[in-house]
């Protein structure tokens, strides 16, 4: 047993413990995304029918003229994530909360133990170090760490700037592995654009590596063509998707639109008064200043690493869903400064630290992919237990938390036909419980709504006015309102509408 242990890889050990890490608070809220409920159901119509919907058919339309939209008339909707949501369904038919539990944290395991920290393994005695920042990485990402096709993109990123590092070497590649390279990345996107918006950071990484290639010299401007190449090969198998490039439209709504990123919670501006602000300062600043204060450091750090990192942690500053994406894209540079012997020179001063080093080094000699094969078995170990003896290791109440809350308040036997006044947080609950028999108003799809409704919700929510106009505009029945809130309060002193459920801070009104 002893022996079996002392031949793990070094990344199995902490793949293992950050793996474990997931089962101590992190499981209890991956559930909780407000638009988990139309994603599921978005898939099950998808499965079920075999037609994509490309007009809302979740929301309640408008009864009358009004300012947000026209009476009655189906909203566009470009379904951009519907290839994810029909994965999300399927797995969910399939096994099970389990299930989905277990592929969401062993996807995330892989992309950071197996692909990334493979990517960066270099010969040298500095191994122990990129693991560790591998480590700080994983953390960062829990940010996002939600059960949503996003997470599909968290592994494709990782593929990406796993293959563009090798694209941002100096070393010539003929145009046989340059056909591969498109290939292999020109598939990826083809699954990325039907999975998920992010795939665009995929061209952002392309990009990065023929600009480094380019500032590089002469010598490495030849490569950059052939990067050039492969980037409009993935620009094109983009298209491959049902809207083509109309889908960029979409994409462009919501983040060329600062009135919808300013209402939308994931498109804030980073914190860093919270841990993952705090935690991205860590990962970016450490190498930063290994390389100012190293010139062994400074030699092994090149264009493209330092660029990737700041191009997003940028991003991440000015919007916290990019965060995953730094900490993936920060490793390389990460790598760059403590992988191989760069770091050894600056740490000679201890024969402890060297040897250290050293026999961590020798541990990985002969391995091939021992962050992959690693990751890969933790997975589906972890997978297996979870769908074995889910109650062991699971929280006792798994799936989005807004749905159980909705079970609690409406009535077992609630008439059909209703039309429920609530905040976007509710509108994915309401859908995948109740839909169609019963419809939302709002959920977080700022892009099909628009800005205008959004605001108006959160001014019902103070302003009694502007809530009978929206209850007369939509034919509310009923409303889910914070219960000390103005508009609570409201309701409970009026005669119009009778409280028939509440659950925590929250109460159920229903018109008579």
């Amino acid at each position: 047993m002893v022996s079996a242990l002392r031949r793990l890889p070094i990344v199995f050990m902490f793949a293992l413990v950050a793996y474990l890490s997931l089962f101590h608070g992190t499981f209890e809220h991956i559930a909780d995304d407000p638009g988990l409920g139309w994603h599921l159901a978005n898939g099950s119509v998808i499965a079920k029918t075999g037609v994509l919907p490309r007009i809302d058919p979740f929301l309640a339309l408008p009864l009358v003229a009004n300012s947000y939209s026209p009476p009655g008339v189906p909203r566009p909707w470009i379904n951009e994530q519907w290839f994810g949501d029909l994965v999300l369904y399927e797995l969910l038919s399939l096994g099970g909360w389990p299930l989905i539990y277990g592929l969401v944290a062993g996807l995330y395991l892989v992309a950071y133990f197996g692909i990334a920290a493979d990517s960066l393994r270099r010969p040298g005695e500095g191994w122990l170090l990129v693991v560790m920042g591998i480590v700080l990485a994983f953390k960062l990402g829990q940010v996002h760490l939600i059960i949503r096709p996003v997470l599909f993109s968290i592994v494709f990123f990782s593929l990406f700037v796993a293959r563009c590092l090798k694209l941002a070497a100096h070393t010539e590649r003929s145009w046989s592995e340059v056909r591969l390279d498109a290939l292999v990345l020109g598939g990826v996107t083809v699954v990325w654009a039907n999975t998920h918006p992010a795939f665009v950071y995929g061209f952002v990484v392309l990009g990065v590596v023929i600009a480094s290639l380019v500032i590089a010299g002469a010598n490495a401007r030849a490569k950059s063509v052939k990067v050039a190449v492969i980037l409009i090969v993935c620009l094109i198998a983009s298209s491959f998707n049902p809207f083509g490039f109309h889908l960029y439209e979409s994409m462009w709504s919501l983040g060329g639109s600062s009135s919808l990123r300013a209402i939308t919670t994931e498109w804030l501006p980073l914190d860093f008064k919270r841990s993952e602000g705090r935690l991205l300062i860590l990962l970016a600043l450490i190498p930063c200043v290994g390389y100012l204060f190293s010139s062994s450091i400074r030699r092994g750090v090149g264009i493209f690493e330092m660029t990737l990192a700041l191009v997003f942690v940028l991003q991440a500053v000015w919007a916290v869903r990019v965060v995953p994406f730094a900490s993936l894209a920060c490793l390389p540079l990460w790598g760059a400064c403590f992988g191989g012997k760069r770091i050894l020179p600056e740490l000679s001063w201890t024969a402890l630290t060297r040897r250290a080093l050293q026999r961590v080094d020798e541990r990985e000699l002969g391995m091939r992919w021992p962050g992959l094969k690693s990751s890969l078995v933790i997975a589906v170990v972890g997978l297996i237990v979870m769908l074995l003896v889910p109650s062991r290791v699971l929280p006792p109440n798994l799936g989005p938390i807004h749905e159980r809350r909705l079970q609690e308040m409406f009535p077992a036997q609630a008439p059909s036909g209703r039309v429920i006044l609530a905040s976007p947080d509710w509108g994915g609950a309401i859908t995948r419980l109740m839909w169609p028999e019963r419809r939302a108003v709002f959920d977080d799809r700022t892009v099909v709504l628009g800005a205008d409704l959004y605001r108006a919700y959160l001014q019902s929510v103070r302003d009694p006015q502007v809530f009978e106009h929206l209850v007369r505009v939509f034919g509310v029945t009923d409303v889910l309102v914070p219960t000390g809130s103005p508009l609570g309060r409201y309701l409970q002193d009026g005669n119009a509408w009778r409280r028939i459920g509440r659950s925590g801070d929250t109460s159920l009104f229903s018109a008579p």
